[in-house]
């Protein structure tokens, strides 16, 4: 009987003891929407058909977007990334990872305003801006994120992490084909802009609660 009571009495204290540890793991386990994030953002501007004919009116004679000046638009988020990777190393090491990772999502989500007020205002040159930012939040995120991920997560998750980082990406390029698909969004090519919008505001408040 007493052997009984003791091993009732170490499995509650078990359950107490582990029971903070799993909910306090779930929040940290959403930083996985970093490189999910990556992946909605490599495709955001897949309906090019849609997007380079809504702003023709900005190039004098021509129907749509020039090649040349459409091709620099895309250029932005790669050259971005490389400013933001390199920077927010910098920056980290001044208000530390945390508000270098709430700071890079806010970067993020302003990209998204900042593309929703180029189709209201058709002002093509918010998109090419959106597009950079979206590049300084996406490189800077992979950074500063993912040291923050891995420096918070508790040893024994870390390998099976770590696979995972790809796979998220991924997933992330999936969903945004997948909104892009004429048969679900037409040519209001706006609405690709909605999931990663609101990925991106999940992730501000998985932030702020860690």
């Amino acid at each position: 009987d007493q052997q009984d009571k003791l091993k009732h009495s170490d499995s509650v204290v078990l359950r107490k003891t582990t029971a903070p540890n799993i909910l306090k793991t779930i929040p940290i386990y959403l930083l996985l929407l970093i490189p999910f994030i990556l992946g909605l953002k490599i495709t955001l501007y897949s309906r090019d058909k849609h997007i380079r004919t809504s702003f023709n009116d900005a190039f004098f004679s021509e129907n749509k977007v020039p090649d040349i000046i459409w091709g620099l638009t895309h250029s932005m988020l790669p050259i971005g990334a490389c400013i933001g990777a390199l920077s927010i190393s910098y920056i980290s090491n001044i208000i530390g990872r945390k508000y270098s990772v709430l700071g890079c999502a806010v970067v993020g989500i302003s990209a998204q305003l900042f593309i929703f007020l180029a189709y209201g205002f058709q002002k093509y040159l918010l998109v090419v801006f959106s597009r950079l930012l979206d590049g300084l939040s996406s490189g800077s995120l992979m950074n500063v994120g993912l040291c923050y991920f891995f420096e918070i997560l508790p040893l024994m998750y870390t390998s099976r992490c770590q696979p995972l980082i790809q796979l998220f990406i991924n997933f992330g390029l999936v969903v945004s084909c997948i909104f892009s698909l004429e048969e679900i969004i037409g040519e209001k090519w706006i609405l690709t802009c909605v999931p990663v919008t609101i990925v991106q505001a999940v992730f501000i408040l998985v932030i702020l609660f860690l």
